[in-house]
């Protein structure tokens, strides 16, 4: 099985209108307008995310995923958990 990259889960998030940073290395940054409700949102979902502000110190809002252990199968999700998080509406529908 092949690992996920980061390059992976920016295209599949970018395919629900969220822009995300970070091709190189072990993490992705999301710009998101508020931090502890989207962390809280998306643990509801199952996933542990960091909220961005102890990583951060000019930069606005957003939360930061590691994406070293995470299955390359589980980024459609992820990618329409987090959408659903961030806008509050469902974008699209994945099978697990």
């Amino acid at each position: 099985m092949s690992t996920p990259t980061a390059t992976q889960l920016i295209s599949e998030l970018a395919g629900h209108g969220i822009t995300a940073t970070g091709t190189t290395g072990l993490n992705v940054w999301v710009p998101v307008a508020d931090e502890a409700t989207t962390t809280a949102a998306l643990y509801q979902q199952g996933w542990a995310v960091a909220p961005g502000s102890r990583f951060r110190q000019a930069s606005p809002p957003g939360i930061r995923i590691t994406v070293s252990a995470l299955d390359q199968d589980s980024i459609p999700r992820l990618g329409a958990d987090l959408a659903q998080a961030v806008t509050g509406r469902t974008t699209t529908s994945y099978s697990t």
